[in-house]
């Protein structure tokens, strides 16, 4: 019976955890990345500092991890994500066992979380270094405002230019094939 408590305790602990990451932290990040990204560099004049409201940044991002979950859902995005989280499970599983809470900090809140720590602290990291080279102000006030779109056309590039690499090869490969089928069909007739 005492094991019985203690796994249950555990269980609700691990439900609140991770209740307050997808409910306040991963929307909140979700949120600061958008208005950082989309919202900060065309709010003001560029020697203007933009302000940042936590709670506006949270709803946003509420609103857009809503908007993700449901892509996410529908197969529109992230396939590979779908089989991990949609494993059929009782609601009071989560209270009964640890294995559910594994298997969505696993495919969900430690992929989410690092993505987006690393898409907020590396473009600030970069910002603040760059920026004590530069004497001028004004691209001094550039560099930090547009380093994190600058790090997110690097990290688009990074994925897209060997996606379509392969995608160009077998594209080539396939080209290739059927010119060799065509001509052996022809020298055989």
């Amino acid at each position: 019976h005492a094991r019985s408590v203690g796994t249950y305790m555990l269980c609700s602990l691990a439900c609140g955890v991770s209740m307050f990451m997808l409910i306040l932290v991963l929307p909140l990040l979700l949120g600061v990345y958008f208005n950082v990204l989309v919202v900060a560099p065309l709010s003001g004049a560029m020697h203007q500092t933009p302000i940042v409201f936590p709670f506006h940044c949270w709803g946003t991002g509420l609103i857009i991890s809503k908007i993700v979950s449901k892509l996410i859902q529908s197969g529109i995005i992230l396939r590979d994500l779908q089989p991990g989280l949609e494993q059929p499970e009782r609601p009071l599983e989560f209270l009964r066992t640890l294995e559910p809470h594994w298997r969505l900090w696993r495919f969900l809140v430690v992929p989410v979380l690092e993505r987006m720590v690393m898409f907020l602290a590396c473009p600030y990291f970069v910002a603040r270094v760059t920026t004590v080279a530069i004497a001028n102000p004004w691209y001094r006030a550039f560099v930090t405002r547009f380093a994190f779109h600058i790090c997110l056309l690097l990290h688009i590039g990074e994925t897209v230019v060997p996606l379509m690499k392969t995608r160009i090869v077998s594209f080539y490969q396939h080209l290739f094939d059927s010119k060799y089928l065509v001509s052996t069909r022809l020298m055989n007739q």
